[in-house]
């Protein structure tokens, strides 16, 4: 299925669940590269842990997809391709992975919220991102920071 196949699925899903979507873009998300990542990404979202995230601005290039924008929806889909968040954009900043902040680490919401820990984890991650897309990692590559804000939590989800 393409991500517009799984982003219709989707939508008409929460439909039939009778979620509501808010007005903006929409877009198809995902966290994680890994069942296990995906799902402590999504607990600590649904938690309220994690407000933020980061992701690698060549990725957005290499899939042809548009950078996020404030106001764009989200729905965050699992690996399978069933909905488990909307989310809305509140704010988005372009920076150097060297130059991500603390306070972006912390509203990430990963391990002790450092920002040691968020280099750490955010480089190994992003090091695979660069080799599925034939790029090398390095202080300077673009990383998107967003912040969102939790608009649904799909829990009532058939055969999740």
């Amino acid at each position: 299925m393409n991500s517009s196949d799984v982003l219709n699925s989707a939508l008409q899903e929460l439909n039939t669940l009778g979620v509501e979507i808010p007005q903006g873009r929409l877009t198809l998300d995902s966290y994680g590269d890994s069942p296990e990542l995906e799902r402590e990404l999504l607990e600590l979202i649904k938690s309220g842990s994690k407000t933020a995230s980061a992701s690698l601005a060549w990725a957005y290039d290499a899939e042809r997809r548009e950078m996020p924008k404030p106001g764009d929806v989200a729905i965050v889909v699992n690996s399978q391709g069933r909905p488990k968040l909307v989310t809305q954009i509140e704010s988005v900043e372009l920076l150097p992975f060297s130059e991500v902040s603390s306070e972006h680490a912390a509203l990430e919401g990963e391990g002790d919220k450092s920002l040691a820990y968020w280099r750490e984890t955010h480089w190994q991650f992003f090091s695979r991102e660069c080799a599925r897309i034939g790029k090398v990692a390095s202080p300077e590559m673009p990383v998107v920071c967003a912040r969102f804000k939790v608009m649904n939590v799909v829990s009532s989800s058939p055969a999740a």
